[in-house]
């Protein structure tokens, strides 16, 4: 039983030692293996995002954007423990929780990495300060995300990460349409490993 120990330690300390995986995160597509739709990078998202049963709103100015949260979280019990989207709902009088009540049917309101248009799909992760329970609990989750985090596809989105943290995040997710699983007798089921709803609020200025 020692030695078995040792030899499973072993293997872990020489698997430190490799290359740093870090940098072997993304592997560089070519840019003919997609074809790219005539679409603004926009329109490309909201048309993919449709196609996976997400809603897409879009505000253009700060009126807009004030209209959209104030319609999409009246008479709602908001979870959001992200500082900056706080502070939007304060500004606008909503309440909102900073803590998750389970024997309520939240509402979460977090922030995201990047949204990729080809897949209308949200790359999170744990350095946000959303955390992780939002991304799974909320049977709603409500996204807030800005123009300058689109980005065209996966790759563009991991070299993004990579740029903007000096260490891989412990956790990194990519969410594509509301949790979705047809593995009980082949039906479709909502909401199983995640929110059931998807909506995305994009700031378009």
């Amino acid at each position: 039983m020692s030695e078995a120990k040792d030899n499973i330690l072993r293997k872990i300390r020489s698997s430190k030692k490799q290359a740093n995986l870090w940098n072997k995160v993304s592997e560089p597509l070519s840019d003919d293996f997609f074809t790219k739709d005539d679409l603004d990078i926009v329109n490309t998202f909201k048309k993919s995002l449709k196609k996976i049963d997400g809603k897409l709103f879009i505000a253009n100015n700060q009126t807009e954007l004030e209209h959209l949260i104030s319609h999409t979280f009246s008479d709602q019990y908001v979870i959001c423990t992200d500082y900056s989207l706080q502070k939007k709902l304060e500004q606008l009088d909503i309440p909102f929780s900073k803590s998750i009540d389970k024997s309520k049917n939240p509402l979460g309101f977090i922030s995201c990495e990047f949204l990729i248009a080809r897949l209308g799909s949200v790359l999170t992760s744990s350095n946000l300060n959303s955390g992780r329970q939002l991304n799974i609990f909320p049977e709603h989750q409500v996204i807030f995300a800005t123009k300058e985090q689109l980005v065209y596809d996966i790759n563009e989105a991991i070299e993004g990460i990579k740029k903007k943290y000096t260490s891989l995040p412990s956790m990194i997710s990519f969410a594509t349409g509301p949790s979705r699983t047809a593995d009980i007798e082949k039906t479709l089921i909502l909401g199983a490993h995640g929110p059931k709803l998807l909506t995305i609020i994009l700031q378009n200025y």
